[in-house]
């Protein structure tokens, strides 16, 4: 039987690569000094929303709901309509003044690249799969400025291991965790050293 309190796996670290606290541009602050502080807005501020309720309508609508765009128009319709009496209106007019709104929210903002690809290898005869002599449009955000912006994200501070290690059971078996666990990170850096 195996006590609560026994050592179970033991953890290697690669001390040539620890993570050390940066300035904005990404230069090492000298030991002991502090990282500037980010900027935290207050809890009231829902910018570029005007309240609380258009944040929660879009959180709702386009990433819960994923509601098309003719229904967004109709339900913003209605909305309006239901408040007529009252003096008031729904959140927004439509889908295109919500998409606005959406675009302005200046936090990670990591604009939307394109490329074309299409199949370079040989083609079966005698007639090739249409999948096979059609370009198609691959849409992606810049990973690395994606990555930047989470772990530059305090909402993420404590979560993220920022530097490697290899973790064993006592067996010698390797437990992969997380990414800095992963035997390709330890690799990497072992071969850039």
């Amino acid at each position: 039987m195996v006590s609560q309190f026994q050592v179970r796996s033991w953890v290697q670290c690669n001390l040539i690569c620890l993570a050390t606290p940066t300035n904005k541009f990404g230069n090492d602050l000298p030991p002991g000094m502090e990282p500037t502080p980010r900027d935290v807005p207050d809890k009231d501020d829902w910018y570029p929303f005007a309240s609380c309720i258009e944040f929660e309508t879009v959180e709702f609508l386009f990433k819960e709901n994923q509601m098309p765009q003719s229904h967004v128009d109709r339900l913003m319709r209605l909305w309006t309509a239901s408040m007529l009496h009252h003096n008031d209106r729904a959140p927004y007019s439509g889908h295109a003044d919500l998409h606005q709104v959406i675009d302005a929210i200046p936090h990670g903002d990591v604009p939307w690249q394109s490329i074309q690809v299409h199949y370079s290898g040989n083609l079966p005869e005698p007639v090739a799969p249409s999948l096979m002599t059609k370009g198609y449009d691959i849409w992606f955000h810049d990973p690395n400025t994606v990555v930047k912006n989470l772990l530059s994200n305090p909402d993420f501070h404590g979560h993220f291991d920022y530097t490697l290690y290899r973790e064993f059971e006592l067996t010698g078996q390797c437990r992969w965790e997380n990414f800095m666990s992963s035997n390709w990170a330890w690799c990497h850096a072992v071969h850039s050293s």
